[in-house]
């Protein structure tokens, strides 16, 4: 499978360049002899799963939540991959509250952490954690990607594979900054103007000047399949020149969702397009709030109650503040904002023995 080219800029090269997220955490203590580390540490502040995963205390232990489970602007998410093994182990702490459990190795849901460059010519804009999977056999993270409308590449864009150092759990910033990918890939800001596709034409690409074409650009198929109305035929037909090699020019074409960059005849270009601007993307977000707070003055056990059974799967440390919800002989059924994130199964539930509240545990 391909490796992904990744767009890097500044002088920061020699490292991890241009990088426009946290660089994850790796942990190589061994290595499968072709470049993947057999383990894979990511940590950050999300953590999102996919499909119809099953969260349990050991791998071979009964769910106690399924997903759709997403947790966000929490103090640290972390997921570990094994080569070779199907499973990955995850935690998730927020606000003194610690849960860990094993989940299958696919439906972690992870983002390249720089722009990837598919084909030598085209960006996918807009992250989109559900492309990515891990592979137990290769220790790599694949996915595969489709041309966006109005993009007809003259090859079938290839798959590509991104190493443990290459992903993050959270969607990469550089989803909403198109212009840091521009720099990432070279185009000089300070050199860019203007161009256009002439009105009812298709432009050619190619990846060096005078080079073979790649792909060709169609803006009305762009206008007809694109997800606002806002994106027009008149709007997808501009384009952003950077350099001039002869008779070709260096362009940029940024579509609904993708970025197109690379070499296209200057002769085939409007030089003086009409003016126009880009629509904005928004954003959205959710909070949630809890009652009946609880504080303890020592680390408390926190574990899962399923199927008459007790499984331990993390710890409200101490001074985290908690919610209790119901009360048994033995155990107290608690809440917290960042278990009240776990989709539970039927009769799971998040506990802690009641010992430990009536021995050190006051209510505020």
């Amino acid at each position: 499978m391909p490796r992904a080219e990744v767009a890097t800029s500044g002088a920061e090269s020699a490292a991890r360049p241009g990088s426009l997220t946290p660089a994850p955490s790796v942990d190589p203590r061994s290595n499968d002899g072709e470049g993947h580390p057999a383990i894979c540490r990511l940590v950050d502040s999300s953590l999102t799963l996919r499909g119809e995963a099953f969260v349990r205390p050991t791998a071979a232990g009964p769910a106690f939540a399924h997903s759709p489970a997403r947790w966000s602007g929490i103090d640290a998410a972390t997921a570990v991959f094994r080569q070779r093994q199907v499973d990955a182990a995850i935690n998730v702490r927020d606000k003194g509250v610690s849960v860990h459990g094993m989940v299958d190795a696919t439906a972690v849901m992870v983002s390249s952490s720089q722009p990837v460059v598919v084909g030598g010519f085209y960006v996918p804009l807009l992250q989109d954690e559900n492309r990515w999977h891990y592979s137990a056999s290769t220790g790599a993270f694949e996915a595969s990607f489709a041309p966006p409308p109005g993009l007809a590449p003259v090859a079938p864009v290839p798959s590509v594979s991104l190493r443990c150092d290459e992903v993050t759990l959270a969607t990469a910033r550089w989803s909403q900054a198109p212009t840091d990918v521009l720099e990432g890939l070279g185009l000089d800001p300070l050199l860019a103007r203007n161009v256009g596709i002439r009105p009812g034409s298709r432009l050619a690409v190619a990846l060096t000047p005078n080079g073979e074409t790649v792909a060709t650009i169609d803006p009305a198929v762009a206008a007809e399949h694109a997800s606002d109305r806002v994106w027009t035929e008149r709007l997808l037909s501009h384009l952003t020149a950077y350099e001039v090699q002869g008779g070709w020019m260096r362009v940029a074409w940024l579509g609904d969702d993708s970025l197109v960059y690379g070499w296209a005849p200057a002769a085939s270009l409007d030089l003086n397009p009409p003016h126009t601007t880009r629509p904005p993307r928004a954003r959205m977000g959710a909070t949630l709030v809890l009652e009946h707070w609880y504080r303890c003055f020592h680390e408390i056990p926190l574990s899962v109650r399923l199927g008459g059974q007790t499984y331990p799967v993390g710890v409200i440390e101490d001074l985290a503040r908690f919610a209790v919800v119901a009360r048994r002989t033995d155990t107290i059924t608690v809440a917290t904002y960042l278990t009240q994130q776990f989709s539970m199964v039927d009769e799971a539930e998040f506990v802690i023995a009641a010992s430990a509240l009536d021995a050190a545990c006051t209510p505020e």
